[in-house]
């Protein structure tokens, strides 16, 4: 591992915190990924004029048939 470590030019003890910063790089990133592909999910719906509904505003499938 120190080989492989010293081709990358990390210091073997700087490896942990090297790769916890780069697992916490990924996780931000796929976070704001999110976040943005909802946003532009909510505008989207925002400026086309048909709002979405709260779950409390939906009718049940079984409501729907009257079952």
């Amino acid at each position: 591992m120190a080989k492989f470590l010293g081709a990358m030019g990390v210091l073997p003890e700087h490896a942990f915190g090297t790769c916890l910063a780069i697992f916490l790089i990924i996780v931000a990133s796929m976070v704001a990924i999110s976040g943005l592909i909802a946003l532009i999910g909510w505008s989207g719906s925002a400026f086309a004029g048909k709002p979405s509904k709260s779950q409390s505003e939906r009718k049940d499938a079984t409501e729907n048939n009257g079952m």
